[in-house]
């Protein structure tokens, strides 16, 4: 209680504090300040079945060459931290601000702040969170500022993440991944309960607020909302990639993000699965090439339900939607006011390596309206060998510069 564990240093790992093996670590009103390790865990260092509890405590400036500048925690660790501050701390790999690996790890982080960590040649700016580990903030406080090669605010593989009634903003990844970079075998991320993932960069790479490859990864915003987040490839808001990832949006909105390529709001590609329901909204996204609201291709499939695509943009085309070899399934959904400057101010269909290339839209309230095109299609562009069906769907007040005005 009120230590403060400051200036040390260490050749090897732990310069702060390096504890093993069924040991309990509890810290109030403290602080683990300005240590620099040689290897990993710069303020403090933890392995094996060992329980960290640290409340209204500064973690901040600590460096470490290797991994977890501000604390490494590896194989069976109880992670708690309360009204914390991690901040400041510089890991020369991964985990700027905190490092945590199973298997069988848990870290629960309530009312604190990962602020303004750096890893300089990893992943990770905030967090990373490895191998069979479960990460859970809640309490409404910020993961901001953050930056790394892969995942600007935290880097999951093989773990699960919940975020609840939290702030991810301004968080920056040099590759891909501005918020979170999902990957490896099974790993989950849950954003809920009116959190917000904001005006983060993919600096060059895909997936400005999320992205997710390889494995049995998901991404699910129910409740919350993701805005203003840019990446310099393709997915402004989120990119997923691969027949195992899966992104849904649920009672959320996707609004004002930014793709200099493909997918403004949502990219999806190699069979990956969106879906968008419970009054959700997509909204003022911007694509520099395709997809302004949502891009799909290679056998990926979209369900719509009970939502809205509007006021979204595509440089070339499908300023809604955009789908080649994939599937969009709508019902009760609406594709409105949307832009492209090719073909397909609201939809764009095709059918690219003979694919299945299907879009149904049903339901009551189902509309495409007030689209304009470019060039072809005003509400909805279909080419080769795509099959559409449109029950009691309303298609009306499109506009385009050649042919099709509706259709």
């Amino acid at each position: 209680t009120s230590t403060a564990i400051d200036t040390n240093a260490a050749s090897g790992s732990g310069a702060g504090m390096y504890v093993a093996r069924n040991v309990t670590v509890s810290l109030s009103s403290g602080s683990l300040s300005t240590n620099t390790a040689g290897i990993d865990g710069g303020g403090l260092y933890a392995s094996d079945s060992v329980s960290v509890s640290l409340t209204s405590t500064a973690i901040d400036t600590n460096a470490a060459s290797g991994s977890g500048a501000g604390m490494y925690l590896t194989n069976q660790i109880t992670l708690a931290l309360a009204s914390c501050n991690v901040g400041d701390n510089v890991a020369s790999l991964s985990g700027g601000g905190l490092y945590v690996m199973g298997p069988s790890s848990t870290a629960s982080v309530t009312d604190c702040t990962v602020t303004s960590n750096r890893a300089v040649q990893g992943h990770g700016g905030g967090w990373v969170v490895l191998k069979d580990t479960q990460l859970t903030m809640a309490a409404g406080r910020t993961v901001s500022n953050n930056a790394g090669q892969d995942g600007g605010a935290i880097w999951l593989g093989s773990s699960a993440c919940i975020v609840r009634n939290h702030t991810l903003s301004s968080n920056t990844a040099a590759g891909s991944g501005g918020g979170f970079y999902i990957a490896n075998s099974t790993s989950s991320v849950l954003v809920e309960q009116s959190s917000t993932v904001a005006n983060n960069r993919a600096a060059n790479g895909g997936g400005g607020g999320a992205y997710l490859h390889r494995g049995t990864v998901s991404y699910t915003l129910r409740g919350s909302q993701m805005k203003n987040n840019s990446a310099s490839e393709h997915g402004g808001a989120v990119y997923a990639q691969g027949s195992g990832t899966a992104v849904t949006v649920s009672s959320s909105t996707v609004d004002a993000n930014t793709a200099v390529k493909a997918g403004g709001g949502l990219y999806a590609a190699d069979g990956a699965v969106v879906k968008v329901n419970t009054n959700s909204e997509v909204t003022r996204n911007t694509a520099d090439e395709d997809g302004g609201g949502m891009y799909l291709s290679g056998g990926s499939t979209s369900t719509v339900v009970s939502s809205s695509f509007k006021y979204n943009r595509a440089t070339a085309r499908g300023g809604g939607w955009y789908s080649t070899a994939s599937v969009i399934n709508a019902t009760s959904a609406q594709v409105d006011s949307n832009t492209a400057g090719g073909s397909g101010g609201g939809c764009y269909m095709s059918n690219v390596n003979a694919g299945s290339s299907t879009l149904t839209m049903s339901g009551s309230g189902t509309s495409v309206k007030q689209n304009v095109a470019g060039e072809n299609g005003g509400g909805i562009y279909v080419a080769q060998d795509v099959a559409v069906s449109l029950l009691s769907a309303s298609i009306n007040a499109n506009n385009c510069t050649k042919r099709g005005g509706g259709m």
